[in-house]
């Protein structure tokens, strides 16, 4: 049909990967691409002759999703690292595809897992995200504890610790101060704490998260007696081993019963307590 535009194949678009970056094996990408669930001469789109610089990161996100879905994540990795590169070659500020890609990069590399690699993926997304609301927001929030996390698990506690902190600090502003999340950050926060022996500081953070737990999930629920158990076991640390032997007995009993109504049927994790408040 006159004035048609060609169509632009995966084929395609590989190529033009090939130009942009010159490191890139396109022998290699296409051998990628076959692992996954498509056919490389399939149409991308029917768009402008040559394709875009939006086209190509397009692609390449299309690619580490479909690779991550189809269990490639070798694959994934490499297609989102090659999105980054060319995106940082346009010299713009990341906007919400990279984020969202880096969000999904960093998950798959805790999973691999490689925290050293994870670390500055994490702290490019948060210093993306706080562009958007001054960094006073749900997502950067659950990054900050994300970056916490890959410091805790490179030995790094005291940095875990104060990004926790923060996480903590955002949770009760953003969630309140009997919220789940405001629970689990406490408990991150305890468990850096814990890992530098300051035993003394921890325990405040766990008892609040256990009164959380308590409140909003009911004392027989298993994330409520896990709480009560990491207590008991910091009390204990920390010198005190009349009230951790105190606590590990109910935590024992607990435990019993929970296996009883699992014996008898009812799944006691769904136990809540509905008079909890909503806020």
């Amino acid at each position: 049909m006159k004035g048609a535009l060609p169509l632009i194949t995966y084929a395609t678009l590989i190529t033009h990967l090939a130009t942009i970056l010159p490191d890139i094996d396109a022998t290699a990408m296409t051998a990628m691409v076959a692992a996954l669930p498509i056919d490389p001469h399939t149409p991308y789109h029917d768009g402008s002759s040559e394709p875009t610089h939006t086209d190509i990161l397009g692609f390449l996100d299309h690619l580490g999703m479909a690779a991550e879905k189809s269990n490639h994540e070798h694959e994934a990795h490499s297609f989102y690292t090659i999105l980054l590169q060319i995106h940082d070659q346009s010299h713009t500020r990341d906007d919400a595809l990279i984020i969202s890609v880096l969000i999904r990069l960093g998950k798959i590399l805790e999973r691999q897992p490689n925290f050293a690699a994870a670390q500055p993926i994490y702290e490019r997304l948060i210093k993306a995200q706080s562009h958007i609301d001054g960094g006073n927001h749900h997502a950067i929030k659950r990054s900050i504890t994300a970056l916490g996390f890959t410091h805790q698990m490179l030995g790094n506690y005291v940095i875990a610790q104060a990004l926790y902190t923060h996480a903590l600090m955002l949770c009760e502003r953003l969630d309140g101060p009997m919220h789940y999340d405001t629970a689990m950050a406490l408990i991150n926060r305890a468990a850096a704490l814990g890992r530098q022996g300051l035993y003394a500081e921890a325990i405040p953070c766990f008892e609040r998260a256990l009164a959380i737990r308590t409140h909003l999930l009911g004392e027989h629920h298993i994330q409520t007696i896990n709480t009560m158990g990491n207590l008991a076991v910091t009390y204990e640390s920390d010198g005190r081993p009349v009230i951790a032997a105190a606590l590990l007995e109910r935590v024992d009993a607990l435990k019993k019963e929970a296996l009883a109504r699992i014996n008898a049927g009812s799944d006691p994790a769904a136990e809540v307590n509905h008079s909890a408040s909503k806020s």
